[in-house]
């Protein structure tokens, strides 16, 4: 969490929250922006074409951000998942 924070302060990269809005709004990490899964396609263009994207989710069993990272490189973005 420390790492992806200070990373994305910089500027290297966006944190993406794709949890469920409820979720995110319990706690999530400093300067993550929130962008629940479910709204991710149709809100695309909100996010900065030439940033990397690193989603994250609940752990290392949930899917949200696999499924993320899989919509935003099918659309020729670039993004990586992590967990908290």
């Amino acid at each position: 969490r420390g790492e992806l924070w200070a990373r994305g302060r910089a500027g290297g990269f966006g944190v993406l929250d794709v949890r469920p809005a409820e979720e995110s709004s319990a706690g999530h990490i400093p300067g993550a922006r929130s962008l629940p899964l479910e709204h991710l396609e149709a809100r695309l263009d909100e996010l900065d074409p030439g940033l990397e994207v690193v989603a994250y989710c609940r752990g290392p069993l949930c899917l949200l951000a696999p499924e993320a990272v899989a919509l935003l490189r099918g659309r020729g973005r670039r993004a990586r998942c992590r967990w908290i």
